[in-house]
């Protein structure tokens, strides 16, 4: 019995995370270094609760050429920025910055300009 109450709140635990989460799919211009042989590495997605205040963990990292990603938050208000970092690890300076206030069930696909 013990084992079936335990399991019944891990379900409704986890239907609760799924409720009150969402993904929200990116796209944004290519890098003029990206034309370049070797200049991009890549691209770094940060993200943050805070307008203007980024680390340095990607949410999302995605190879040379690539200009979609795509994250799954919690209901919220966020901000994102990209950078392109090259293959020695140095990054570029952040894209303009979007922000959006997630919800679940809404179309959420944001172009970073």
């Amino acid at each position: 019995m013990k084992r079936l109450i335990f399991a019944i709140c891990i379900a409704l635990l986890l239907s609760t995370v799924a409720c009150y989460s969402a993904t929200v799919n990116f796209a944004w211009d290519i890098s003029s270094d990206d034309t370049t042989l070797g200049a991009t590495g890549g691209y770094c997605l940060l993200q943050s609760k805070t307008s203007q205040s980024y680390g340095t963990v990607c949410a999302a990292t995605v190879a040379r050429g690539v200009t979609t990603a795509t994250v799954t938050v919690p209901n919220g208000t966020y901000y994102w920025v990209v950078v392109a970092f090259d293959s020695d690890g140095n990054r570029s300076a952040w894209s303009n910055e979007v922000t959006a206030k997630v919800n679940p069930g809404k179309p959420n696909n944001l172009k970073i300009p």
